[in-house]
């Protein structure tokens, strides 16, 4: 039987901290922000089925993001470049309007990939987030 579980990187010790990877990624656009947070937290980055090291997605099993999302009862912090694309923008509707707790954060000048272009931003605002809750 093949492997089915997604890869997950993870470092540190502490609090719990997941970091989820825009849809064009994998978990490596996290590394930075790992070694940031990992004196404080244990971060987990996973490869979303179907990138990165993980398996592709079963052809048995229809997965709606909708329906993962909404399981999370954590607090989120969901941010978006305004200069994201159309389609992103419209995932970000999607999502925030499902997530029980989430903090929306709109990234002046930043495109969709802000924490692969602009990591220091993107990770200063994620240190505060976490800072706060």
């Amino acid at each position: 039987m093949p492997n089915s579980r997604p890869y997950v990187r993870d470092v540190g010790s502490g609090p719990g901290v997941v970091c989820i990877h825009s849809n064009a990624s994998t978990s490596s656009q996290w590394r930075t922000l790992m070694d940031r947070l990992a004196p404080g937290h244990h971060v987990f980055a996973p490869d979303s089925l179907g990138a990165g090291r993980s398996p592709p997605w079963p052809a048995e099993r229809v997965v709606m993001l909708g329906d993962e999302v909404a399981l999370l009862e954590v607090p989120v912090l969901y941010m978006v470049g305004s200069k994201s694309p159309a389609s992103s923008r419209g995932v970000a509707r999607l999502l925030t309007g499902v997530l029980p707790d989430v903090a929306v954060v709109e990234l002046a000048g930043l495109g969709h990939m802000g924490p692969v272009t602009h990591p220091e931003v993107v990770n200063d605002r994620i240190a505060d987030f976490l800072a706060a809750h």
